[in-house]
């Protein structure tokens, strides 16, 4: 969970070789969640 909410980016150094799928979510102050994104993948070498 990324908590700092200036951060627009996010290097995820320690994937193994391999197909990642990835869908995000955010929460706001309140602590309400929205709607997840549509699923994205990507293939590490």
């Amino acid at each position: 969970m990324v908590t700092d909410p200036t951060i627009s980016q996010w290097d995820f150094a320690e994937l193994t070789p391999g197909t990642w799928e990835f869908s995000i979510a955010s929460i706001d102050t309140q602590g309400i969640y929205s709607s997840y994104s549509d699923i994205t993948s990507k293939i590490i070498n």
